[in-house]
């Protein structure tokens, strides 16, 4: 239950990240404010770039239109995050590229 809810703070610390970001950086794109909220997170694995960054928060949405759970997205992206970066990164990507699923990570 505990890492439960620390996890879920690492979403809405990401969905709150990236409202942020997008809103007074009207003129920055997305995937600027996703590369820009994940870097001042932290989050970053073995040869991270931007557009591979990009790529896995965009496969967050793809993920969700799938019909993936919240849980299955912490999953699949644990063999190179924490868990808690993992959450950080789904609430991020979910609030830039595709907030009609936020009641998927609130």
């Amino acid at each position: 239950m505990k890492h439960s809810l620390k996890i879920a703070g690492s979403v809405a610390a990401g969905l709150s990240a990236a409202a942020l970001i997008c809103a007074p950086l009207a003129a920055a794109s997305p995937e600027d404010a996703f590369v820009g909220a994940l870097t001042e997170q932290g989050v970053t694995w073995p040869g991270a770039t931007p557009d591979n960054m990009v790529a896995a928060g965009k496969g967050v949405c793809q993920d969700w239109a799938s019909g993936a759970t919240f849980e299955q997205e912490v999953a699949s992206l644990t063999s190179n995050l924490s868990p808690d970066d993992a959450a950080f990164l789904i609430g991020a990507a979910t609030g830039a590229f595709c907030p009609e699923y936020e009641s998927k990570v609130s």
